[in-house]
């Protein structure tokens, strides 16, 4: 194969792979710490809705995610070690949030990673550009009072432990 070909490849598969960081080379991200968590109303995988009247008196934690995303596949089963963890903790809300991918892609991608933990599909991307611009895996931890403490994208991805030391912080 010539070594143009292998080179576009290489570049078309990465693409593929990576997340997703189209609308700039720098992620812009909307929310940071010490804000307060944007006005939401999801409508969750069990059909109940969670808006942030909710979230009062709660730590939570919110990642937002897509099924096509590589980075997304390895941090989700983190946030899984920490919802089995703490799934028993009336002040703890864990949340995964679809990025412009509905109930029919999000529902298997749950299956095939044995993820537990509540999401709401968005077959847009109204919410997750409540909080960024771009790129994906995200994770915000909010008080609770509903303040950002902690922030991480695709280039600082925590483990279950890291996220831990943060709710209990709150």
């Amino acid at each position: 194969m010539p070594v143009a070909a292998c080179a576009l490849m290489l570049a078309l598969s990465t693409l593929l792979y990576s997340c997703f960081r189209e609308e700039s080379p720098e992620p812009v991200q909307r929310i940071a710490v010490g804000d307060r968590l944007p006005a939401l109303s999801l409508t969750l995988d069990d059909g109940s809705t969670v808006t942030n009247e909710d979230f009062n008196g709660k730590a939570v934690l919110i990642v937002l995610f897509s099924v096509k995303c590589g980075d997304c596949r390895k941090e989700l089963p983190e946030v899984e070690r920490l919802y089995t963890a703490l799934q028993d903790m009336d002040d703890v809300l864990i949340i995964g949030i679809s990025r412009a991918e509905g109930e029919d892609l999000v529902a298997p991608f749950w299956e095939e990673l044995s993820l537990t933990f509540p999401y709401s599909a968005q077959q847009d991307d109204k919410v997750y550009r409540k909080f960024a611009d771009s790129v994906v895996p995200r994770i915000f931890i909010a008080d609770r009072q509903g303040r950002v403490v902690a922030c991480f994208d695709d280039t600082n991805m925590p483990s279950a432990e890291l996220l831990s030391r943060f709710i209990d912080s709150v």
